[in-house]
């Protein structure tokens, strides 16, 4: 059973972002070039519908950045405090998260898994996503 705290989600701003990066190194998230506060401040700019904390008394206790290419929906870096684990809170913000897509009329919605994270596979298994053998991911880096 989950402790008795008041839950709230809201959109992340930018003065969120010290305390959000703050959460994905306590939870052993790799941050890039692309984590820097510039890029996030236009990583929220973009898309401030998607990009979400949870707060327990004021203090950020999980983070989630959503993005809309105008194509598909993507979830980057759901962090949830240590200390808040194992209480439904990913699965509450993933929730929350999917409910903003699907209002955004966005029809898939796709993350990926750096290998040296795959435990986390199961949680999105339990969230009925469907984990795909038949892709490739590659990427191209602008900028070093």
């Amino acid at each position: 059973m989950s402790p008795n705290y008041v839950k709230k989600i809201r959109k992340m701003t930018r003065d969120d972002i010290p305390y959000v990066r703050k959460l994905w190194a306590k939870s052993s998230i790799d941050l890039t070039l692309s984590d820097d506060s510039i890029e996030l401040e236009k990583m929220i700019s973009q898309n401030e519908e998607f990009c979400l904390v949870c707060e327990i008394d004021t203090i950020i206790i999980s983070a989630v950045l959503g993005g809309f290419d105008g194509r598909r929906g993507w979830v980057h870096h759901l962090a949830v405090d240590p200390n808040y684990r194992r209480q439904q809170i990913g699965t509450f913000m993933m929730e929350k998260l999917m409910e903003k897509f699907i209002k955004a009329d966005v029809v898939k919605v796709k993350l990926e898994i750096l290998k040296s994270n795959i435990e986390v596979v199961e949680f999105y298994k339990q969230l009925n996503w469907d984990l795909r053998s038949d892709l490739v991911t590659m990427s191209y880096s602008l900028r070093k």
